[in-house]
């Protein structure tokens, strides 16, 4: 290849491969095509994980995922399946309770408050399970008892309030670490068009949750030397206020 076809291979490649890395906008040119690139459609629905921090000193903490609707239009949802996975599992841990949770159903935010099947029919809508750990599957699922629940363009609904505990020993968390809560791949929303039910699609944000030190305890000998102080003090106010004018 002679130096002056390099300069010119180089002068139509240049150009594409900016554009591919969206540095510059694609052209047109006598001697290259249109460079067309495939923009995916944003999911109409976003599924997100509430993210904190929480006191490795508690036991305890409640958490939220919600539905976002970002299509544009309203929305109707005939039921849904919500499955959440809490990471790393070791070697501290967090646990989804597999006891007892928040009551989800009788919240007025809730996607299918006031016609949700599972209230209708006292069903317990959620389920711990063990997977790559203990206690690291968290799902709840719910059907509409009637028509197709409407969730309006913009609208956020809760879909799940769900409480996780700290594990002990050897797995308790420290600070510093930091656990994941995805949305798993078998959560899905489905929706009537009135001769079939269709899946509808969504994205999903993940939930971060950082330990953090709980208050500072003060040591003992600070403790005692307070008290000194608040003796000595008190004998002083007391001196004062019985000395003779």
């Amino acid at each position: 290849m002679t130096p002056r076809s390099r300069t010119r291979l180089s002068s139509l490649f240049l150009p594409l491969c900016l554009a591919a890395a969206g540095l510059v906008a694609p052209h047109t040119s006598a001697c290259a095509s249109p460079v067309t690139f495939f923009i995916p459609p944003t999911p109409p629905l976003l599924v997100a994980v509430e993210s904190k921090s929480f006191d490795v000193g508690t036991s305890t903490f409640t958490l939220v995922a919600t539905v976002r609707n970002n299509s544009g239009a309203d929305v109707t949802l005939t039921s849904f399946n919500l499955l959440l996975n809490l990471s790393p599992t070791s070697p501290h841990a967090l646990l989804f309770d597999a006891a007892t949770q928040p009551d989800t159903l009788g919240d007025s935010n809730y996607l299918f408050f006031g016609n949700s099947d599972s209230a209708d029919n006292s069903l317990t809508p959620w389920a711990v399970r063990d997977s790559v750990g203990t206690a690291d599957e968290y799902s709840f699922a719910d059907v509409f008892s009637t028509t197709d629940a409407l969730l309006p363009n913009g609208a956020t609904r809760l879909l799940a309030k769900f409480q996780v505990t700290l594990g002990t020993g050897a797995a308790a968390p420290v600070a510093g670490d930091v656990f994941t809560v995805t949305v798993g791949s078998t959560t899905l929303f489905v929706t009537d068009t009135g001769s079939e039910l269709v899946e509808v699609a969504y994205s999903a944000v993940a939930g971060t949750l950082t330990a953090t030190a709980g208050p500072a305890v003060p040591e003992p000998g600070t403790l005692l030397l307070a008290g000194c102080g608040l003796v000595a003090l008190f004998a002083t106010h007391r001196r004062r206020a019985t000395t003779p004018v």
